[in-house]
């Protein structure tokens, strides 16, 4: 697993808020679970933090589905208007928060999705 990403956002969360003592553990490799485990245990306090993919997010509201469908979000620009500049992305934001205690800190852009086959379109 690459973890590049979160040691990164884990760096440059301690440089900004350098007057807090900030300690983070890494589990690669699915130790605590998927991220469906994950969101539930971060909802269920068990966990204080995580990397999730927006999609994930429908186990508590079907309306997410839409981060994971095929060629809605092409690229890291869409991916953080859609979330964070549209009226859905605030509102998803917003509910997350009141209903779930969850607040969205960051996010990243894990690539398109693309639907293959092995066999010609007929």
């Amino acid at each position: 697993m690459n973890t590049k990403p979160q040691k990164c956002f884990c760096e440059r969360s301690k440089r900004k808020n350098h007057m807090v003592k900030l300690k983070f553990h890494f589990y690669p490799s699915s130790q605590l679970g998927d991220d469906r485990a994950m969101l539930k245990q971060l909802k269920d306090g068990s966990l204080d933090f995580t990397f999730a993919e927006s999609a994930r997010f429908q186990l508590f509201y079907p309306e997410a589905a839409v981060f994971a469908l095929p060629y809605v979000i092409t690229d890291y620009n869409v991916a953080q208007k859609a979330l964070k500049e549209t009226t859905f992305g605030k509102r998803f934001s917003s509910k997350m928060n009141k209903e779930l205690g969850l607040t969205l800190l960051s996010q990243a852009y894990n690539g398109t999705r693309q639907t293959t086959s092995n066999r010609a379109d007929q």
